[in-house]
Order: C-alpha cells, then sequence, then structure tokens
C-alpha cells in the first residue's frame, strides 16, 4: 500500500522538482493520490503516493496532520488492528476526523509515543515527523514485509519505497554491489543482507526505529527482536484464523490467490470461518495446455469443497514468458530475482485489479516459517540425525523423497577451496561466472559456506528472519505494487511468526515432509489430498524450466557494458544450449537483463 518519500538535505532546500519526479515514478505504488510537504525551513521533503485501503476518500490523504501537535506522517502499509486501537484510544479521551488506519497511527503516537509500535499488528514503512521532538522517526515492522531503503550521500539523507526513487531524488548513483552480485550468482540469495544490489543503497532493518535531527545525525534503535519474542499462548490454529480476519479487512473489493498446496489452501479455509463475504475473488494459475506443472484442477477440487467455487477465475498462459514481460517484471523488482516463477504473481496481481480487487490474500511465509522446503530441510536433518548417531531417524529420512539429496548437502562440510573447485566444475552457471570474479569472490564465498552448515534448528531460526523470507517478501510487494495492488499474507501475523520460532524441529518437519504440524491442524478441514500431498510446485513452477526459451539474442549480440565483469557471456551462451531446462541458469541470465535494464534507466 502506497509508495513513500523522504529527503533531508543537510546544506540548503531540497531539490523540490528532482523530489516531486521521484515521487511521480512510483505512481503504481499509489495511483489513487499524491501529495507533499516541505518543512525545516526548506531541507525536509516529504511525499506520498496512496493507494486507497481503508477510507479510499480523502479521509486518507498524507502527507497526514496531528493537529493537535503538530506532527506529520507518511506512511506505507497496513495497522490490522486499527478498530481495536482506535476504540481504546478513543476510550482515552482522543477523537477522529477519518476512518483510516493513518489517523489511528498518528494519534497512537501522540498518546503512547513509539512504545506504541508494540502495539501495532499489521506492516508498515513510515516516517513521521515529531514537532515536539524536532525529529523525524522512521520505522519498518518486525518482519520486514513492507520495503524502505536509505541512502546517505553526505549532502543528503533519504528514505524511500524504491531504490530509484533514491536514486532520482538524491542523485544516489546506483552502482552494481559486487558482493550481492556474487551472492546471487553462485547461489541464487537475495535480501539476505541489509545491502541492496546497488553500492551504498540500504535497507532499514526490520523492527527498527530511527531519528534523524535536523542536520542529519542518525540514531538507531530497536522497537522488536525475534529472540526476546515469547510466542503468544493463544493456539496456532486460532491465531491464522484470527490473522486471515484481519487481513480481510479493507474497504475495498479483495482477492485470494489459491494453488493447488497447502498454504493458500489453510487460507481460503481460514476465511471462510468469518461472515465478512470476503474474499471477494478467487484466482487460481494455470497453463493453456495442462502439463505436469499445472494445479488448477487441484485448485478448483478445493474451492468446490471449501464451497468457493462460484468465486474462482482461472487465469491460462504460455509458460514461457516472453522478454517485455520479463524486462517489465524486472523495471518494478528493480534488483535481481532468483527465479523466473515469479512471473506468475505478477500476472496474477494484474489480473487481479483486472477484477477491481485491490488487496491479495495469499500463503506466502507458510514454507520458511513451518519448514516446507523439504530438499532442503530433509536433508539437513538427515545430516544432523547422522552427526547425532540417531541412525533409526537418519535410515527413515533416508528413504523420504529428498534424502537422496543428502550426497548435495554434505559437499558444505568439505573445505571452501574444494567445494569452490567442484561447483566450478559440475555446476553450469557457476561455470557461466567470468573468472576473475570467480576468483575475486573467494573471500566472499567463505561467508555463505558457514551458513549452509547451520544445523537444521539454526537454519529455522535464521531463514524467516534473514536468510530466506526477505526474497519472497520483496518479490510479493513489487509485484503486487506493479498492479497497486497489496498483498497480504496471515502466515506473516508477527504472533504466527513468534509461534512457529517457538516449535521444536520435529514438530515441522520429519521424514513424512514439511510443514508436519500444519498438517496434523487442519486434519478433517481440508481435502484429504491437500494434507497428504507432498510439497505442490506453487505458482509459475513451468516458468523456472523455460530458461532456454527466452529470446536472448539481443544481449548475446550487444550485451550491456559492464556485463563481462561478472559473466563469460560465451560460456552462458553454450550452457543454456546444452542444459536449457536448468533453473540455476536462471540466475546469470536475470543478472544480464537487470544489467541492461540499469543501463537504460542510468542512461536516463
Amino acid at each position: 500500500m502506497c509508495g513513500i518519500l523522504a529527503l533531508l538535505d543537510r546544506t540548503g532546500p531540497v531539490a523540490e522538482a528532482a523530489a516531486l519526479a521521484a515521487l511521480a515514478g512510483m505512481a503504481h505504488r499509489g495511483p489513487d493520490g499524491d501529495g507533499s510537504r516541505i518543512d525545516w525551513d526548506g531541507r525536509l521533503f516529504l511525499g506520498h503516493r496512496r493507494l486507497g485501503i481503508f477510507d479510499p476518500g480523502a479521509g486518507g490523504h498524507q502527507p497526514m496532520p496531528d493537529p493537535e501537535t503538530g506532527n506529520w506522517l507518511i506512511f506505507n502499509g497496513a495497522i490490522y488492528n486499527y478498530l481495536e486501537l482506535r476504540v481504546e484510544l478513543e476510550a482515552a479521551g482522543h477523537r477522529f476526523t477519518s476512518h483510516s488506519d493513518t489517523e489511528v497511527l498518528l494519534i497512537a503516537w501522540r498518546h503512547w509515543g513509539s512504545s506504541a509500535l508494540q502495539r501495532f499488528n499489521g506492516m508498515w514503512a513510515f516516517v513521521l515527523f515529531d514537532a515536539k521532538d524536532d525529529k523525524l522517526y522512521v520505522s519498518r515492522d518486525r518482519l520486514g514485509v513492507k520495503p524502505l531503503f536509505w541512502a546517505d550521500t553526505g549532502k543528503a539523507v533519504v528514505f524511500g519505497s524504491e531504490c530509484t526513487a533514491l536514486a532520482q531524488a538524491a542523485d544516489v548513483p546506483l552502482i552494481p554491489d559486487p558482493v550481492a552480485v556474487h551472492d546471487f550468482l553462485t547461489l541464487g540469495l537475495t535480501d539476505h543482507r541489509s545491502n541492496s544490489f546497488f553500492q551504498g543503497v540500504l535497507c532499514l532493518p526490520p523492527g527498527s526505529i530511527w531519528s534523524v535531527d535536523r542536520a542529519g545525525n542518525i540514531s538507531r534503535n530497536r522497537f522488536h527482536d525475534w529472540s526476546t519474542t515469547p510466542a503468544p499462548a493463544t493456539p496456532l490454529k486460532d491465531l491464522i484464523v484470527d490473522a486471515t480476519a484481519l487481513r480481510l479487512r479493507a474497504d475495498v473489493p479483495s482477492g485470494l490467490l489459491l494453488s493447488g498446496g497447502l498454504d493458500s489452501t489453510i487460507v481460503a479455509w481460514a476465511a471462510g470461518q468469518g461472515d465478512s463475504g470476503k474474499p471477494d475473488q478467487i484466482l487460481t494459475y494455470g497453463y493453456r495446455e495442462k502439463g505436469p506443472h499445472d494445479e488448477t484442477d487441484r485448485a478448483e477440487r478445493t474451492a468446490r469443497y471449501l464451497g468457493l467455487s462460484e468465486r474462482l477465475a482461472r487465469v491460462a498462459v504460455d509458460p514461457t514468458p516472453s522478454r517485455a514481460l520479463l524486462d517489465d517484471v524486472i523495471a518494478h523488482q528493480q534488483q535481481p530475482f532468483n527465479t523466473p516463477s515469479i512471473v506468475a504473481s505478477f500476472r496474477l496481481y494484474r489480473e487481479m485489479r483486472a477484477h477491481n480487487c485491490t488487496v491479495a490474500l495469499t500463503g506466502e511465509g507458510a514454507d520458511e516459517l513451518f519448514a516446507g522446503y523439504t530438499r532442503r530441510y530433509i536433508p539437513l536433518a538427515l545430516r544432523d540425525a547422522l552427526k547425532r548417531g540417531e541412525f533409526l531417524s537418519a535410515w527413515k529420512l533416508l528413504r523420504s523423497p529428498h534424502g537422496r539429496l543428502l550426497a548435495r548437502r554434505l559437499i558444505w562440510e568439505a573445505p571452501t577451496a574444494a567445494i569452490r573447485w567442484i561447483m566450478r566444475k559440475r555446476r553450469p552457471h557457476i561455470r557461466s561466472i567470468a573468472g576473475r570474479f570467480w576468483h575475486d569472490g573467494r573471500h566472499w564465498f567463505a561467508e555463505r559456506v558457514s551458513k549452509q552448515r547451520l544445523p537444521l534448528d539454526a537454519a529455522l531460526q535464521a531463514d524467516p528472519v534473514t536468510d530466506l523470507l526477505p526474497q519472497p517478501l520483496r518479490y510479493a510487494d513489487a509485484n503486487g505494487m506493479a498492479s497497486g495492488v497489496e498483498v497480504r499474507s496471515p502466515f506473516l501475523d508477527w504472533r504466527v511468526v513468534a509461534t512457529a520460532l517457538a516449535l521444536a524441529p520435529t514438530e515441522k518437519v520429519s521424514y513424512q515432509g514439511g510443514k508436519q504440524i500444519l498438517r496434523k491442524l487442519f486434519t478433517g478441514d481440508l481435502p484429504p489430498e491437500i494434507i497428504s500431498a507432498p510439497k505442490s510446485h506453487g505458482l509459475g513452477m513451468a516458468e523456472q524450466f523455460a530458461v532456454g526459451a527466452i529470446d536472448l539474442s539481443d544481449l548475446f549480440d550487444h550485451p550491456p557494458i559492464i556485463a563481462s565483469d561478472f559473466l563469460d557471456l560465451s560460456q552462458l551462451k553454450a550452457e543454456i544450449a546444452v542444459h536449457p531446462n536448468d533453473p540455476t541458469l536462471w540466475w546469470p541470465v536475470c543478472l544480464l537483463l537487470w544489467l541492461r535494464w540499469l543501463e537504460r534507466e542510468t542512461a536516463r
């Protein structure tokens, strides 16, 4: 929901025209209105692009003032429990002039100060000008569901919802970060560090509350830490139902993405436990010529089981995305992404907007929270069982569908130099990396190896908070905002996350597969084939294997100027010809597409 931009110039009045142009560049994030404000003797710019969800009329316009305190707020996100907070604040004597969650945030700050953040159940990135303290307060939600990038050029400090907005407003150079590129090309990692893919463009850490004074001095604090957050006493199933009901709150139509898997089916079931009548539309995704990766038949059976058939619509596409579509996705993501399968959600959110839905419910986050990635977690569990001498458990895990991947997992126990040698010899995407860049990345590679050696329980703690979940959060936000759709997932409710982090690994993954606790909790509520099925392919699986079908001739004939710094283009072309269905070759291909976008973007 929305796009925000805050610019503080340390030396003099802000370049307002540049700031307004940067704000206009985020119109897709907020097609329903815009506003800006200048303060601090012309050195502070606050700008907002609005996507109206709560009180979509004039009552939710931003920047929003608090007339009693003189505070001003720009806010991206949603405070789902704003109705309960409003009742509490009204009981304390406060009065409201709108029905928006933005005003609730402002008055909650007036009443509780920064401790109000502990009371919020939602997703947010905001900048609040506090008149009494004469400071800006900058915050991002506990999990980092909503993005907030920032940069300090020396002359200026800038915060914004998109990297290109920072570049345009404060002349921040968009130069590829070699460490980010290395991690992406070797392991497909993104969003696992506080840095973006651009040097000097950083991500405000989730759970932060920073303050900025008139001189641009930054004080960095946190309001939340997962390691000290206890799990709620409420049972997990009840939490998921309540989290879904909260995320169905909207003054606009909402939709739901229904695949053939467990996660979205749980959300669909939970949505039916209330009396809101939402979601208004349900979409399922498949292909014009049904094949092994098409899950629409299962989704249709699930919709019938849940009594939702009348709201279900099927989207059928060609599994090979066009170059124009890929270029469009990259332009909105603004950073590389590790699978072309996210083209599916890009298409779906566009279709959802065409159905007049502004809010989309998904099952995002369940795989990372409840060990749904069995190809990752079963080999980890097997390795750990062997190390502990638990041979019966190890035997059961070895006989599971993904136990055979143990050899791949054990490679990370070898010396780092040996791992690098094996990967360079055996992996097509590694062979596509330029020789000098591969050599220079040996220092960064050592840190990545240490992450791969984490025991299962440590990986299950790190994946939701730092290592894996930030990837799909960024992908979903940018894809949804490309069509002016706000993406919400009940599994990302902070109470659900805290409960998941407190679970023992055996409650999540066993030789029977991942997400064991979810399968147990929802047996009897969902179709048996959903409960017992292994992890579904998920949206966009066919696109993962379409790398060889993408027309890249122009990029090989006339590559981006700096492509050879990172890639051996002749080797990449040869690898694609020999391994057209290898999904890891998407990583160098995506980098090549991104470098072309970046070259054009910086030339404007």
